[in-house]
């Protein structure tokens, strides 16, 4: 299996203010979603692909959205995909019941995300054997950074 991985756009910032369940799940600007478009033309020399997957948060489903209209795919949402905190303007917000969540918890929670993308997308193919599906995932930093 060959993943492409996508970091999600520019997000709206300034909302640091907000309830928690809002603070930490941005949506793109168009700024951003203007950006995630000048990827499409890379991004369709990577591919073609089987398989679109992105955190469920806003700021990744946005990315992910633009991407699935371009390439014609369909969003599969994947729990460990996500960062459930927002870095906004220095003040650092969690989702309620992931408080203090670590660096490296999302990085075992990318780990995590990619055996199940792995179990969707070959599921009669044992992890030795080589499987020719390009998968495309749009997630965070700190989740991509665990899966390279």
């Amino acid at each position: 299996m060959r993943i492409v991985a996508v970091f999600h756009g520019q997000k709206v910032e300034g909302i640091s203010d907000k309830p928690a369940e809002i603070a930490v799940n941005p949506t793109l600007t168009v700024a951003g979603m203007e950006r995630v478009q000048t990827l499409i033309p890379k991004l369709k020399e990577l591919g073609p692909y089987d398989f679109l997957f992105s955190s469920r948060l806003a700021r990744a489903l946005d990315t992910a959205s633009v991407l699935a209209l371009a390439l014609r795919l369909n969003i599969q949402t994947i729990e460990g995909l996500g960062q459930h905190a927002n870095l906004d303007g220095g003040v650092k917000t969690w989702y309620p019941g992931h408080e203090g969540e670590s660096f490296k918890e999302w990085q075992r929670q990318a780990l995590n995300a990619l055996s199940a993308i792995w179990r969707v997308t070959s599921p009669r193919i044992p992890p030795t054997i080589r499987c020719d599906r390009t998968v495309l995932v749009v997630s965070h930093r700190p989740s991509i950074a665990g899966l390279v």
